[in-house]
């Protein structure tokens, strides 16, 4: 067998995907960040050097672009309306983004909510409870309203917009 090749599970032999075809076929699927395509390039067994070369490449005919997928993908989560600002950016951190490049990205975010006028993290909150729950929190027991607010919490929303959407009397 020649170093190109490379045994199947069944026994037969196959060409060997080069790094830069395989990254290539990654970002073909979707935009990823170079931390991201890195760390997957390093699962597929390629090693370092191959990875910068590729990275590099991509990078240089602009292919690969932290910005870009920075913005984008802030704007795409945001368009989801199932996650609050930190949990956004929190995201942003997980795909290996630094807090830079994430800080430009929540600004963009927000620059947009001022122009066309979209749902604030208060109207997504709102409208994640009234998928979840059948009554609104603050019209409920207790204890419900404390499961929706750890639910908002765990989608990244202020304790000011959790507050605000769920009234917590002293008599609980």
């Amino acid at each position: 067998m020649s170093a190109e090749q490379t045994p199947s599970r069944r026994g037969k032999v196959r060409q060997s995907q080069s790094c830069l075809d395989r990254a290539l076929k990654i970002l073909s699927l979707r935009d990823h960040a170079k931390a991201e395509l890195r760390r997957k390039l390093v699962t597929a067994g390629h090693n370092a050097g191959e990875i910068d070369a590729a990275i590099e490449r991509l990078s240089s005919l602009g292919y690969l672009d932290d910005a870009r997928f920075a913005s984008q993908r802030a704007k795409s989560l945001d368009r989801a309306g199932k996650l609050g600002r930190r949990a956004i950016a929190n995201r942003l951190r997980q795909a290996g983004l630094g807090d830079d490049l994430v800080r430009r990205a929540m600004a963009e975010l927000d620059a947009a909510h001022d122009d066309q006028n979209t749902r604030g993290d208060l109207d997504k909150a709102r409208a994640l409870l009234e998928r979840r729950f059948a009554s609104l929190p603050k019209d409920s027991d207790a204890k419900t309203r404390a499961r929706a607010a750890r639910f908002l919490a765990s989608r990244g929303f202020s304790s000011e917009v959790i507050g605000r959407l769920i009234r917590f009397d002293s008599r609980d």
